[in-house]
């Protein structure tokens, strides 16, 4: 049976996060908590269908380049890949001697943001694509980084959907905007710390399973 792809296991566990934040952006804004309960969070909820659907599709629509922009906030070399050495010199669980003397040309390449992330990817990533906590933080990353993208999109699409339905109009408050704004900049803090983090960890376990190659 073909492996899924960390992205579709993600589809669940980034449905349940958007249907939480509408449910919670309108339990807020309406002054009632037990809609979490009675009106939305329900086993029988179309709710939860659709708005989980919508969040699976958006997360495939939004551009791959978009959405890392986003959570970074650059245009250009927006992946912290492309800063690699840099985000690895601040972390504690890297010798930075042990770095030095594993990347060849290292100044060279601190210094070029476009092959620093080409060299994580094919030298460090790569190897040890497979490894278990590698896999875990990539998937941490790529869940809080589409939670992030989705929901914004999804406040775009309410917003234009209530020029046209009343219905949506209604519920689009300035409470329930501002409680859907708020879950959008926590996920992408969440995605930056994510991100930053699953490229170190990569760092970190591949000199480490280097050293213990070289002492076995």
């Amino acid at each position: 049976m073909p492996k899924l792809s960390l992205k579709t296991q993600n589809i669940v566990p980034l449905s349940m996060l958007i249907v939480f934040q509408c449910a919670l952006a309108y339990a807020l804004s309406a002054g009632d908590m037990n809609a979490l309960s009675e009106k939305i969070i329900t086993p029988k909820s179309p709710l939860i269908f659709l708005i989980g659907v919508l969040a699976g599709w958006l997360s495939y629509m939004v551009p791959t380049g978009v959405k890392n922009s986003m959570v970074f906030l650059r245009l250009k070399h927006a992946l912290p890949g492309h800063r690699f050495i840099q985000l690895s010199e601040r972390d504690p669980r890297i010798d930075e001697q042990n770095l030095r003397a594993t990347i060849p040309e290292y100044l060279a390449l601190k210094a070029d943001y476009k092959n620093q992330n080409r060299y994580w990817y094919n030298q460090i990533y790569r190897p040890i694509v497979d490894d278990r906590e590698v896999s875990s933080s990539h998937k941490s990353y790529l869940l809080y980084r589409d939670a992030a993208s989705v929901s914004v999109a999804l406040i775009l699409c309410l917003l234009i959907a209530s020029l046209f339905l009343p219905m949506i109009k209604g519920v689009l408050t300035i409470g329930f905007v501002a409680v859907m704004a708020a879950c959008s900049v926590g996920f992408v803090v969440a995605a930056n710390v994510a991100g930053k983090r699953f490229v170190t960890t990569t760092v970190a376990i591949y000199l480490s399973n280097r050293n213990n190659n070289r002492e076995g």
